[in-house]
């Protein structure tokens, strides 16, 4: 394949490596729209799930994809960048569906943040299997547990936006760094 054939199809040659997130996002906000009459934590419940169907049925090359990412810091940090568009995605359609009203907009960036974060340690236990088994049951388990917290908590309706900084480190990082970032 010639160059100039190569960059019509793709913006760059990491764009090769990594998933169509933006027919993946596209798909999956055609989904919720859908899912009107489902409540709202579980319908972004159910849109995590077809994020994760993507990544489970091309099994091989996610896992190759996963253990280049983990090799190369600057891909790493595009997928997790890239990633945080599901979080956007399902934070916005929660303030949709639930209003602007005050608290809205925190309680959607938490469950949102929880949705994907549930979504991606799932996935990566399965990456770090090779891809062996069938880990969609352990992500229903998951996506269930984050929904059965936030689906009666509801919007917290004291809490000014400006005075909450939410933020997720690995397990297991510096208390020192941890506090440095915060700062």
């Amino acid at each position: 394949v010639g160059r100039r054939t190569f960059f019509r199809y793709f913006r760059s040659k990491d764009d090769v490596i990594f998933p169509d997130h933006e027919r993946i996002e596209a798909a999956t906000a055609a989904h919720l729209a859908a899912l009107e009459d489902v409540p709202p934590v579980r319908a972004i419940c159910s849109g995590a799930k077809l994020i994760f169907r993507t990544y489970v049925d091309d099994s091989a090359v996610s896992v190759q994809r996963y253990g280049l990412s983990r090799s190369v810091p600057a891909l790493r940090d595009r997928e997790i960048a890239s990633i945080s568009r599901y979080n956007r995605l399902f934070s916005r359609y929660l303030r949709q569906r639930l209003g602007e009203e005050h608290g809205v907009r925190l309680y959607a960036d938490v469950v949102a943040a929880a949705v994907v974060a549930a979504h991606n340690e799932v996935l990566r236990a399965w990456l770090l299997a090779g891809g062996a088994g069938d880990p969609l049951p352990a992500l229903d388990r998951a996506l269930a547990w984050v929904a059965e917290r936030f689906e009666q908590a509801g919007p917290v309706p004291d809490v000014e936006q400006d005075d909450v900084v939410v933020a997720v480190f690995r397990a297991g990082a510096p208390m020192d760094d941890v506090l440095e970032r915060i700062s």
